[in-house]
């Protein structure tokens, strides 16, 4: 019996669809590709000894497993690794999985025509066939652009019911709510959340560096005038633009967003530069929510929401310079967190 047969054999026993089959078949490919790279690389040295006559490399298990993106998934993969025993040598590096990385190669080509074509006129497919080859009947950027016709409805419910535009809006990187905003709501200034741009960022960078590597990205949002954040901002730049441009790249794409909290009040700011006073806020409902199952039909899920968030609301706290938020909406212009007269 072969080892695909064995396989095969094993996954059919878990009954599993064809995705899953696919993805095992993939795994196991990479494995064997691993497998010869690796004997290609120790033949160079099978015959060579040092001084004391052993092998000059040897195998030395691999390095830890982790998550491949790409085209076909997330893939888990373990890269063989070797010894050398004599100091002149390097070990083995795969050219297949490189050191750091993350999503293959294939992804990297595709992740420019997203933002070419998907943000500029919701052309997705030239991307998708990209990764995916051609796609299957009825798959079509309306499809991709749905969770932007979701936020579309609250957003346009809202000013239905007649509440003014929001002077700031706090997000992530969901594309679907920014894209409404702009339609619904132009006027409304945008914040990009440092709590997730943070774990975007690292999320580009291995790990042995990540704890240097947040503390800059501190003081870029933590200072105390704007100028001194994009000083901050261009130091994590050129310390990490050579190595890890796709970390920093990360960083960059959001630059129009991430200093926006500088002309709000200071007493704001810790409210603002985040979206997690609005998570705080629903961490109950979402709790309750994960574990009730079948809540029933739209109307009864909205109001088990709002009872749970009237309930929440007793224990809520008022945000930290509350009384400026009239002359926010006054118009008044504050200069890194001093209203402008102050200032001046």
């Amino acid at each position: 019996m072969t080892t695909e047969t064995s396989i095969l054999q094993g996954l059919l026993a878990q009954q599993p669809n064809l995705e899953e089959i696919a993805r095992a078949g993939a795994q196991h490919m990479i494995a064997i590709a691993m497998e010869a790279e690796i004997r290609l690389f120790m033949k160079q040295y099978e015959e060579i000894t040092n001084p004391e006559g052993k092998a000059v490399m040897v195998r030395n298990g691999y390095l830890p497993e982790r998550k491949i993106t790409t085209s076909a998934g997330p893939e888990s993969v373990k890269v063989p690794r070797s010894r050398a025993t004599i100091n002149s040598l390097k070990p083995f590096v795969s050219a297949l999985i490189p050191r750091y990385m993350r999503k293959s190669i294939h992804i990297e080509e595709a992740v420019p025509l997203f933002y070419l074509g998907g943000l500029s006129n919701n052309d997705f497919m030239p991307a998708f066939e990209q990764l995916f080859g051609e796609l299957p009947a009825g798959f079509s950027s309306a499809s991709i652009t749905r969770m932007k016709q979701l936020w579309l409805e609250v957003l346009r419910d809202l000013k239905e019911r007649h509440m003014p535009s929001p002077k700031l809006c706090i997000g992530d990187g969901a594309l679907g709510f920014w894209k409404a905003l702009r339609e619904v709501y132009p006027a409304a200034e945008k914040q990009r959340c440092w709590v997730h741009k943070t774990a975007n960022v690292l999320d580009k960078l291995p790990k042995s560096i990540q704890s240097s590597a947040k503390s800059l990205i501190h003081d870029i949002y933590r200072a105390e005038t704007e100028r001194d954040a994009r000083s901050a901002y261009q130091r994590f730049q050129d310390r990490y633009q050579a190595k890890y441009a796709i970390a920093v790249e990360n960083l960059k794409k959001d630059e129009a967003s991430l200093f926006t909290f500088y002309h709000y009040p200071a007493e704001h700011w810790q409210h603002i530069r985040s979206t997690n006073v609005i998570e705080s806020a629903f961490s109950t409902v979402r709790l309750r929510t994960a574990k009730t199952r079948g809540q029933g039909t739209m109307v009864t899920t909205l109001s088990m929401v709002f009872k749970l968030a009237e309930r929440a609301q007793l224990r809520w706290q008022r945000l930290r310079g509350h009384q400026l938020i009239t002359k926010v909406f006054e118009g008044v212009k504050f200069i890194n967190g001093i209203e402008e007269t102050l200032a001046a």
